[in-house]
């Protein structure tokens, strides 16, 4: 759900029900490379949201693009999804929520903490598994590692890169809520700042303007493909690739093998 308000309303900007398999499905072809053709629920939460956890500017630049900005983080967004599908107490009826406020987004999972876990120990890493199965099924398809340690690697740390907070943790007996607050200066900057902002801080290379190109025509872009549009070598395509995700530019929203590009940035060119 989503409202252009501070608490819940009658009437909201988006309220959907996303119900299918978990997991998506692609087909792979003679490279081995992999190529979605059903999205699965995260795929399609990532499709809703994003016009709500983004914001374009009024101008449009030299490439008749409007510059954006987000708000909050997809890639943070998805590992707590994939958390509440993993961790949460499914003998419950209630629903995964999902709720964009005016001045925050809140990610609301059924079900107390399991065992001894607490708030402390999750977000330091602590690993536990309510659903084994479903962990095992996440972890084969590339969906999650093992390690447990999203929250604290990721979560955490781009959630305050992009809102200058660290997210907020609260549990009782009932569910696990975690709530992102927006940056408040967003909307008064966004559209007297961003491409200065871009141009300043992210100095690109021919090499990567050319990968953000080729992901605005397909973002299902294989290494492979890459490299045969490029010319370059994988190593070089996969140094500028992670050069421009460090830095914010592209997110890769799945696994390496079954996902998609997301630019977070409309760059001038």
């Amino acid at each position: 759900m989503a409202f252009d308000a501070l608490d819940l309303q009658y009437r909201a900007l988006l309220d959907v029900v996303l119900d299918g398999p978990m997991l998506a499905r692609w087909i792979v072809d003679e490279d081995g490379a992999r190529t979605i053709v059903d999205d699965g629920l995260v795929e399609r939460l990532a499709h809703t949201i994003h016009s709500y956890i983004s914001i374009e500017g009024d101008s449009i630049d030299r490439g008749f693009r409007r510059p954006s900005t987000v708000l909050y983080p997809m890639e943070a967004i998805r590992e707590i999804i994939l958390n509440a599908l993993a961790h949460r107490d499914w003998s419950r009826s209630n629903d995964i929520e999902l709720r964009i406020f005016s001045n925050r987004l809140e990610i609301i999972s059924p079900g107390g903490l399991p065992g001894s876990m607490t708030i402390e120990k999750m977000k330091a890493g602590q690993r536990y598994a309510r659903n084994a199965l479903i962990m095992e099924v996440l972890r084969e398809y590339n969906y999650v590692e093992e390690r447990g340690m999203g929250i604290r690697t990721k979560v955490i740390p781009q959630v305050k890169a992009i809102t200058g907070k660290e997210p907020v943790f609260t549990a009782d007996e009932d569910a696990l809520m975690i709530t992102m607050y927006r940056d408040e200066t967003t909307i008064e900057t966004i559209n007297e700042t961003i491409n200065e902002t871009i141009n300043e801080t992210i100095k690109l290379t021919d090499i990567q303007l050319q990968i953000i190109e080729l992901i605005r025509e397909n973002k299902n872009i294989t290494y492979q493909e890459f490299v045969l549009q490029t010319g370059k070598s994988r190593p070089t395509i996969g140094r500028n690739i992670k050069e421009l995700s460090d830095s914010g530019v592209i997110t890769r929203i799945g696994s390496r093998k079954s996902g998609y590009w997301q630019i977070n940035e409309e760059l001038k060119k």
